[in-house]
């Protein structure tokens, strides 16, 4: 869902791009502070909404859970994991860095430990992942620009399937504004997406970025974030790994939800595929918010009052909430693992 400071350092030093990343991170309060305040957030979060539960009755949802189902659910969030490691080398490949494709998946490992129990969240998964993969092709501001079109693409095809999956699935759901807030946050966030997607509108933007830069004296971040903008005109220039690498986004989406698919079977809920989709979508959008660490407690809150809207009662979407994540931990701690055996961040900063 910190990277020590050593690590903060040394990708300043790398290229200037990577400041865009770190910049996300400044605040007047230590960065060690407002990760524990994260972490604070998240877990008074999770003790409230548990807390509102009635403990026999979770207990109830998971003693009438197929368990056995749930390594399924552990080897789809692998699947995941091998998709986006594998789109991750489709962007590499787009200036003739061929990595493997194995390496790239225990990067993904490694990143996830640090997404789920290192306080900064998506931007220390960052830093570590273009540390690692920069050791190997030593071009930083290429990395960080892959790193950057990694996400956007996975948010994209998020943003689409949610689309689609929240109109399809209108007739599930009671009438009311909720309904048509969220179709219309999804429909607006797919727009911006093509709209950056545009090279010639994306270069528009970088000149509106540095031009705002200089008005807000952030003049060196703007041109940061200009440049990554137009290092991104290189991967958008290739149509074939544009095509590829859209074709595995919806792949991996397809993956990531067939996993909670499997938890609703175990727990026997009656949720329609399309459901889930829609639903999955909201939760990965509000876990992404820079609140709790990959969004402990909110995603647990979103999917509590999200279930209830088709009937399903407090204690068994908590479950489901907390069965459906519970691959995440179990790969993060087998991230976190890798990463103690390949020496931590002495180990990474050493190469």
């Amino acid at each position: 869902m910190t990277a020590a400071a050593t690590p903060d350092v040394r990708v300043a030093e790398a290229a200037p791009e990577v400041r865009v990343v770190q910049a996300r991170t400044r605040s007047k309060v230590p960065a060690a502070l407002k990760g524990v305040a994260q972490a604070v957030i998240g877990a008074g979060a999770l003790v409230y909404i548990l807390s509102r539960s009635d403990s026999h009755h979770l207990l109830e949802a998971l003693r009438t859970t197929r368990l056995w189902y749930l390594p399924l659910a552990i080897a789809t969030t692998l699947i995941v994991y091998w998709l986006m490691a594998y789109r991750w080398r489709l962007i590499l490949a787009a200036r003739g860095y061929r990595l493997t494709v194995s390496s790239l998946f225990v990067y993904y490992l490694i990143g996830s430990f640090f997404s789920n129990f290192v306080p900064g969240g998506s931007v220390s998964t960052d830093v570590v992942r273009m540390l690692y993969v920069n050791r190997e092709v030593r071009d930083s501001a290429y990395v960080v620009t892959t790193l950057l079109y990694d996400r956007f693409l996975g948010m994209f095809v998020l943003l689409l399937v949610g689309m689609i999956a929240a109109i399809a699935s209108r007739s599930y759901l009671p009438a009311g504004l909720l309904v048509f807030c969220i179709e219309g946050v999804f429909i607006v966030a797919v727009l911006i997406s093509i709209f950056l997607m545009s090279e010639y509108l994306a270069g528009r933007l970088s000149a509106l970025v540095l031009y705002i830069g200089r008005l807000i004296g952030l003049e060196k971040v703007a041109q940061g974030a200009a440049r990554v903008l137009n290092a991104m005109s290189e991967v958008r220039g290739r149509t074939d790994i544009i095509l590829q690498t859209l074709a595995v986004s919806l792949l991996t989406r397809i993956a990531w939800t067939a996993g909670f698919v499997v938890v609703a079977q175990a727990m026997n809920l009656g949720l329609g595929v399309i459901l889930i989709f829609a639903f999955i979508a909201i939760v990965d959008l509000i876990r992404m918010l820079p609140i709790t660490p990959n969004g402990l407690g909110l995603r647990e809150g979103a999917m509590v009052l999200l279930l209830a809207q088709v009937g399903i009662g407090h204690e068994r979407a908590l479950m489901f909430s907390l069965l459906s994540f519970a691959p995440l931990l179990v790969l993060a701690i087998v991230g976190g693992v890798i990463y103690m055996f390949d020496g931590g961040a002495r180990g990474l900063l050493a190469r």
